[in-house]
């Protein structure tokens, strides 16, 4: 199930945290609408949720986890970052969709992630120390992904 950027979602709360009463629409106090595009942009914790109770299910967000390279290797020695997708509990599945939940994004796979997307799947080689040798890009995600990843038009 895919949602584009334009998707609307009307929604109300979430400026102290995200509960299980965010989930449910309310027509009477969902009163802040929001396109998906704008709910990541902004950071819209409670929009995101919602619109992942809706269309994402805990197998599409383990899929889209292991293609970011959540729990893999990013370079020979280093740990991996870890994303613990929960299964049938809604409230933690839509939580960890919006960026809450037990999940550890390293700063190297931050900027490896963006690297990636930004170069169709190939991220830059990464260098720790000023003197450590150059090398060449390689092939870390497949181009599909990064495409879908980086144009926000597919998510689930």
């Amino acid at each position: 199930a895919g949602v584009s950027p334009d998707t609307r979602v009307c929604f109300s709360g979430g400026q102290h945290g995200l509960h299980a009463r965010h989930l449910r629409p309310n027509p009477r106090t969902d009163r802040h609408c929001q396109s998906f595009m704008e709910a990541v942009a902004h950071s819209s914790n409670v929009a995101v949720a919602r619109l992942s109770v809706e269309h994402l299910r805990a197998s599409d967000l383990q899929r889209w986890a292991g293609a970011l390279g959540f729990g893999r290797e990013l370079l020979p020695g280093l740990p991996a970052s870890d994303a613990s997708i929960p299964g049938d509990d809604t409230f933690a599945l839509a939580a960890t969709a919006a960026g809450f939940g037990d999940v550890r994004l390293s700063a190297l796979h931050g900027a490896m992630l963006a690297g990636a997307i930004a170069g169709n799947g190939m991220a830059p080689a990464p260098r720790l120390w000023r003197d450590a040798p150059e090398s060449a890009p390689r092939r870390w995600m497949p181009m599909s992904t990064a495409g879908s990843a980086g144009n926000s038009s597919t998510f689930g």
